[in-house]
């Protein structure tokens, strides 16, 4: 991050958490492991309980998601809970999060469609990194003169960022191994129109060549890549790929076709997702970008740390608090 550079999401970048939204993670927050989970939300009721919970106070959860921080506070609190309303650039997030939260609103970090003053809290979990120094100088503008501030942040060098980046390695490294192309090109060749009704005389033999080289590779690929989900997502799809191809005859044509292409979009956008939150993760110098975006808008008692989320492990992301002295 620099001062020129605020990370917003691009079009693929969006396009990709969107697919994901869409998916079955609609009913559960980004973070796979429980606990993860249980160690935010500790961390969050901590926040509100030392800020003091306000009924009828409003509280802004920035890129919200699912809304995991809503949920854990309506859960501590019940109808003494502030109300929330979050903010993501997905559509399905939101659809997602409206059971959590009283008002739910399309907007960029960067760029927040709320006056100024507006919430008593604004929080984000793994969110307004995105945005970059801009967002947090907003989070800032739209907190009321005695409001609080606190995220939690992807940490350069962490935990979850080198999951990521090895997770984007093995799928930039299966990408190369150009199976599904095989996979392809060896069904469009079978599925040709021909005069033999035997399926070995329908196989193309050097469309059979390429996939079995590529089939190789990209088992190597798969055995050497670290431990995480990327691995467990490609060995499932180099299994299912490998099942297709064995009985590619019992598929219609389009249906295996169509199948592909769902491969292909969910690995891109898988490949996607970690490439952002790699580029999204803080370091020092970004911190001290965001404290003095904060400072200028009032927000000057500030802290920063990095906290680890499992027991006996390395930090994995930052969190930061603010508010006007």
């Amino acid at each position: 991050m620099t001062k020129n550079d605020d990370h917003r999401l691009n079009q693929a970048g969006a396009e990709a958490w969107e697919s994901w939204w869409s998916g079955p993670s609609t009913a559960s927050e980004a973070l796979s492991g429980e606990s993860e989970r249980v160690a935010l939300q500790t961390r969050w009721l901590d926040f509100f309980a030392r800020a003091g919970v306000r009924k009828g106070a409003k509280a802004l959860d920035i890129a919200c998601g699912a809304s995991p921080i809503a949920k854990a506070v309506r859960e501590k609190w019940g109808d003494e809970a502030p109300d929330f309303f979050g903010t993501d650039v997905s559509a399905a997030a939101l659809a997602g999060s409206q059971n959590s939260a009283e008002f739910v609103a399309a907007g960029n970090a960067a760029h927040l469609p709320f006056d100024d003053d507006s919430f008593e809290f604004v929080v984000s979990q793994f969110g307004a990194e995105y945005g970059g120094a801009r967002a947090f100088a907003e989070a800032a503008r739209v907190i009321s003169p005695k409001g609080r501030f606190a995220a939690v942040a992807h940490l350069r060098g962490g935990e979850i960022e080198k999951e990521c980046a090895a997770n984007a390695r093995a799928l930039d490294r299966f990408g190369e191994t150009g199976l599904l192309g095989a996979v392809r090109a060896a069904l469009k060749a079978s599925f040709a129109p021909s005069i033999s009704r035997r399926p070995e005389e329908r196989l193309d033999p050097s469309a059979e060549e390429r996939l079995s080289a590529a089939a190789k590779l990209a088992e190597s690929v798969i055995q050497s890549a670290e431990d995480g989900s990327a691995r467990d997502l490609l060995a499932r799809y180099y299994n299912d790929l490998g099942r297709l191809s064995e009985r590619r005859f019992a598929f219609e044509p389009e249906e295996a076709f169509n199948w592909l292409d769902q491969v292909e979009a969910e690995l891109r956008h898988f490949a996607v997702r970690m490439r952002t939150m790699v580029t999204a993760a803080l370091g020092e110098d970004d911190i001290a970008l965001i404290r003095q975006a904060l400072a200028q808008e009032g927000l000057t008692a500030f802290r920063a740390e990095p906290i680890a989320l499992k027991k006996n492990h390395l930090p994995a992301a930052w969190w930061i608090e603010a508010k006007a002295e």
